[in-house]
C-alpha cells in the first residue's frame, strides 16, 4: 500500500456510555492506516465519562469527533450511525464500532486495500470473531459468510468496510436483524471482497484473553 493515496476512514461508535468505551477508543487510536478519524455519537444525553471524552479529544485532536445527540435516534444505535454516514462530513469510506467491540491494529489497514485498489468494491466484509457466555464459561464463535449466502442475523455491522457514496440513503429496515438486511442492500450496488481473517471482534468485555474459561 506503500504508493497508494490514502483517504480518511471514519470509524463510526453510536455509544451508551458503557465501561467499555475506552477499550474501543484505544483500539482504533492503535490503528496502524495513517488517516483515521473516530466519530462518537452519544444516543441521546451522554451517560458515559465526560473527563474520558476530554482526554481523548485532547489526545487526538481532530481525528476524535464527538456528538451528543439531543433526540435519540434509537433502533439499537443505527440511528446514530446513519446520521453520520448521511452527514456531509463524513469519511469517504468509513466501518463501524460498537462501544463494546474491538479491532486488531491492522483491522482498517487490511480491510480498507480492496477499496483503494478495485472502484468497483463497494464493500469489504471480514470474519467476525466473538463469543457468548454459557453456564460454564465462554463459547467461541467465528462467522464468515458471504449475503445472499447466508442465514441472516450471521454477519453484523462491524464486519464491513463501507464506501460511504453508496451507503448515503440506505437505510436500516425496521425489521429483525436489520444489520444483515442494510448490508444485503449495499451488496447489490457493486462488488463485494471478502477477507477470512477475524478482523472484529463482538463482544470485547467476554474476550477469553481476559482470563475467562472459554470452548473454542
Amino acid at each position: 500500500m506503500s504508493k497508494i493515496k490514502y483517504p480518511l476512514v471514519d470509524v463510526i461508535t453510536a455509544t451508551i456510555g458503557r465501561k467499555t468505551l475506552h477499550s474501543c477508543l484505544a483500539a482504533v487510536a492503535a490503528q496502524s492506516y495513517p488517516d483515521t478519524r473516530h466519530v462518537v455519537i452519544s444516543d441521546g444525553p451522554f451517560a458515559g465519562d465526560w473527563d474520558l471524552i476530554k482526554w481523548w479529544r485532547k489526545r487526538r485532536g481532530n481525528r476524535f469527533i464527538f456528538h451528543e445527540l439531543k433526540k435519540p435516534q434509537r433502533r439499537a444505535g443505527n440511528g446514530a450511525k446513519e446520521w453520520w454516514f448521511n452527514h456531509e462530513d463524513c469519511a469517504p469510506i468509513f466501518r463501524f464500532l460498537d462501544d463494546d467491540d474491538w479491532i486488531p491494529p491492522h483491522s482498517i489497514a487490511t480491510q480498507v486495500e480492496p477499496l483503494l485498489l478495485h472502484p468497483k468494491i463497494v464493500l469489504v466484509i471480514c470474519e467476525m470473531f466473538g463469543v457468548t457466555s454459557s453456564k460454564d464459561g465462554v463459547r467461541i464463535f467465528r462467522s464468515f459468510k458471504v449475503p445472499g449466502k447466508m442465514a441472516r442475523g450471521q454477519v453484523g455491522n462491524g464486519s464491513v468496510m463501507v464506501r460511504t457514496e453508496i451507503a448515503r440513503g440506505t437505510v436500516y429496515p425496521e425489521v429483525t436483524c436489520s444489520d444483515f438486511h442494510w448490508i444485503e442492500e449495499l451488496a447489490k450496488k457493486g462488488e463485494v471482497n471478502i477477507i477470512p481473517l477475524p478482523l472484529y471482534y463482538y463482544m470485547q468485555e467476554w474476550r477469553p484473553w481476559r482470563g475467562t474459561k472459554a470452548h473454542y
